[in-house]
C-alpha cells in the first residue's frame, strides 16, 4: 500500500536496516574485530565508519535513518497505534537505506 509505510517491514524500514548492519558486522568482523565490539546498531555503525567499512556519509546516513525510524516506531507504539505511518515521514531515510542495501548487497 503506497499510502502506508510499515516502519518495520516496508523496504528501507527497520528490518532492512538492522539486517544490513548485522550482515556487515558478520562479513567484516574477521578483518575488523572492532565492528563486533558493541551489540547496538548505532555503535556498530560508528565502528564500521571508524575502520573504513563504511564511508563517513554512509555511516552517518544509516545512523540518522536508524534513529529516525526507531523514534517513529516508538512514537507509534506509545500512541497505541500499529507501526505504520505516512510514507512522507520516512521517505528520505528509507530511500537511503534502500540505496545502501543495493550498493552493499549487490
Amino acid at each position: 500500500d503506497d499510502q502506508v509505510f510499515d516502519v518495520k517491514q516496508s523496504p528501507g524500514g527497520l528490518m532492512d536496516l538492522e539486517f544490513l548492519v548485522q550482515y556487515l558486522v558478520l562479513r567484516r568482523a574477521p578483518a575488523f574485530p572492532a565492528v563486533a565490539t558493541w551489540s547496538d546498531n548505532v555503535r556498530q555503525l560508528q565502528a564500521m565508519t571508524e575502520v573504513g567499512v563504511l564511508s563517513a556519509s554512509e555511516g552517518e546516513g544509516l545512523r540518522e535513518a536508524y534513529l529516525a525510524i526507531r523514534s517513529q516506531l516508538h512514537a507509534t507504539v506509545l500512541a497505541g497505534q500499529p507501526g505504520q505511518v505516512a510514507p512522507v515521514l520516512l521517505q528520505d531515510h528509507a530511500a537511503f537505506v534502500r540505496r545502501c542495501w543495493k550498493q552493499i548487497l549487490s
